[in-house]
């Protein structure tokens, strides 16, 4: 909430209805961990859709993170410094440079930081437009499609060396005009997830994590498009997930290996968050 005070008067409102928008910023502050289970669909015109399950594991405390990627039977750690990568628990030694033989094991590295920085990102919207290193400004409004309501849209930019972002990355977010929720995003981000190509984000099913706990987004679908957000690129990208929960008592070592191999989770970390109901923040639903 400091950081809220300090933006710039045309941002500040739309950020402060934003945060009570996704439920009590204090409540969101006092949170220990995020624990997600989510599927992965990714489809490109002409292939079959790529399906994967992932288990997401991020400390709200520091930058701890770790992805688990059932399909793959990847275990992928960052212990707030470096990323260490397992495949089947056997750790991948990181190249020291890339070469024809490296780059398949170089590429497994910065995916998983690029793939965890997209979903503490996106997920933890608007939250995490709060954070050190991103320069927030309005871009004005935009009528809603079908004429009627305004969009408050805000720019988001990115200083690398605090956020791992490039220089060039930009983030336009649209904020619902009835309930003040992230509702779509224009997204350009040279990360192996995006390639620098334009995608256009749609956030939905909003569900509150436990009986106090934050709203947050159980869908997520990106579109590979132009900056206009009107061409058809032959991509889809869905994001489902499946459960999610706060503050979930987690093994020892699971951020780092204390052996061998990574700490296994628990069978059933989670569990399902309930729908909305009328007695949420704005009393509605997308």
């Amino acid at each position: 909430m400091q950081r809220l005070g300090a933006l710039d008067a045309d941002v500040k409102p739309i950020l402060r209805d934003a945060v009570w928008g996704h439920g009590n910023p204090y409540v969101w502050g006092a949170r220990k961990n995020l624990v997600i289970e989510a599927r992965w669909s990714d489809y490109r015109r002409g292939l079959e859709a790529v399906e994967s399950r992932r288990t997401y594991c991020i400390d709200l405390t520091s930058r701890r993170m770790r992805i688990d990627d059932l399909t793959t039977q990847t275990t992928s750690l960052y212990d707030g410094a470096t990323w260490r990568v397992f495949f089947r628990g056997k750790a991948i030694t990181k190249p020291a440079e890339v070469t024809a033989e490296t780059v398949g094991r170089l590429f497994m590295f910065e995916q998983a930081a690029d793939e965890m920085r997209l979903v503490r990102e996106t997920f933890c919207m608007p939250f995490t437009l709060l954070g050190d290193g991103v320069k927030l400004s309005s871009s004005g409004q935009v009528r809603s499609p079908a004429g009627g309501n305004l969009w408050n849209v805000v720019q988001a930019e990115f200083q690398p060396n605090v956020t791992g972002h490039w220089h060039e990355d930009r983030l336009f977010v649209y904020f619902h005009p009835v309930n003040d929720r992230v509702d779509r995003a224009m997204i350009v981000a040279f990360n192996t997830i995006f390639n620098g190509i334009p995608h256009w984000g749609e956030w939905s099913d909003y569900r509150r994590v436990g009986d106090d706990g934050p709203i947050m987004p159980h869908l997520l679908d990106f579109r590979m498009t132009d900056v206009a957000g009107v061409a058809d690129l032959g991509r889809h990208l869905t994001i489902t997930v499946e459960k999610m929960a706060f503050d979930v008592t987690l093994p020892a070592g699971v951020y780092s290996t204390l052996g061998a191999a990574p700490a296994k989770l628990p069978a059933e970390p989670v569990t399902t968050p309930r729908q909305l109901g009328r007695d949420d923040v704005h009393g509605t639903t997308r």
